[in-house]
């Protein structure tokens, strides 16, 4: 059963400006969801109307078959049994770590116990007594999650929680978090415009753009099986070939491909990590190293120039031994890795 259910949501500006259009998505029970977009897709947005710190302008938003938004009433949000996590964490400056976990809660001591339990599962049980100048950020933001969840709420709100935070802290409050969120069988909305990132934490996308749902899906499924080529820049790195589609096939160095473009200008991508080099298939291609670095002993990023036209491509390999720059390289891609977008 879902937990979370949103259907046909629009939202407008006092000025009248449209920010969600008409989207629809669930989220089920125990399950974290991203929502996934560049900047001003309406992600924040769609998480402030599940909040309601925002009121629809249409459609209805319920919790386990609940309605507590829509355009004729709106829940307060103090009613909606919800845990938020923002970009600021929001402690206060003059309670512990402790304190700050318990705050707002009707009977503090029932809850003390299951609060202690979640910071030792964040690994902060050393910190119950400290206060927030004497954390670092990571810590700060793990005490801020402890907090949204130590109300046992229905649904956890997470909007951008790691944009404060840089490098090896970053991936180590995420995986923190991750582990935590599943070990509670917490359902989650999560924010972000980080596509590994939303891998990560989630169990599944909803990719916006421009305030509506592109693709929802596992992030392997969309990864398979791109909407567009919107989706599938937005997924990761990507090297693009311009090509021309005649009669629904594009003619490209990797052999004809089938499009459902009858005619006109398209873009063939794919996944620099998708190229095989040194292969020994059929169809190999050989091509030219113009530039080669190694990342961290393991894994060398190649820059070649494809024969026959002008362009260069990027690739990334955990394959030894490779040539030097000036040398060719043999190459393959499957076709399950080509897709064809419109230019």
């Amino acid at each position: 059963m879902s937990r979370l259910i949103l259907e046909n949501i629009s939202f407008k500006t006092s000025n009248g400006e449209t920010i969600v259009k008409d989207i629809s998505f669930d989220v089920k029970r125990g399950e974290t969801v991203a929502l996934l977009g560049p900047s001003g897709s309406g992600k924040t947005s769609t998480l402030r109307l599940i909040a309601g710190l925002e009121n629809p302008y249409g459609g209805t938003i319920s919790i386990d078959g609940k309605v507590i938004s829509n355009k004729m009433t709106t829940l307060p949000p103090e009613q909606r049994k919800l845990g938020m996590v923002f970009q600021d964490f929001a402690l206060f400056p003059h309670l512990t770590v402790l304190e700050n976990v318990l705050f707002g809660l009707k009977d503090a001591s029932k809850h003390k116990k299951y609060a202690k339990d979640l910071l030792h599962q964040l690994n902060l049980s050393e910190f119950v007594d400290h206060y927030p100048h004497m954390l670092s950020g990571g810590q700060q933001q793990r005490v801020a999650l402890a907090r949204a969840l130590a109300p046992k709420p229905k649904v956890l709100l997470m909007d951008e929680p790691f944009s404060g935070l840089d490098g090896p802290l970053r991936r180590q409050v995420r995986n923190d978090m991750h582990k935590l969120l599943h070990a509670e069988d917490v359902t989650a909305v999560f924010v972000t415009h980080d596509a590994p990132e939303a891998g990560i934490m989630s169990d599944n996308l909803v990719i916006m753009n421009k305030g509506t749902i592109i693709q929802t899906g596992t992030m392997e499924d969309v990864n398979k099986a791109p909407a567009n080529g919107f989706v599938f820049n937005l997924l990761g790195e990507v090297n693009k070939i311009p090509c021309k589609a005649i009669s629904g096939k594009v003619e490209s160095p990797f052999g004809t491909l089938p499009t459902t473009k009858e005619n006109g200008n398209v873009v063939v991508s794919f996944r620099p990590q998708a190229v095989q080099v040194a292969a020994k298939q059929k169809n190999t291609i050989e091509t030219q190293i113009i530039d080669k670095h190694s990342m961290d002993g393991y894994v060398t990023l190649l820059k070649v120039k494809l024969p026959y036209v002008d362009t260069l491509i990027n690739i990334s390999t955990m394959v030894r031994d490779l040539p030097e720059r000036g040398e060719k390289l043999s190459i393959f891609l499957a076709k399950k890795d080509l897709f064809v977008f419109a230019a």
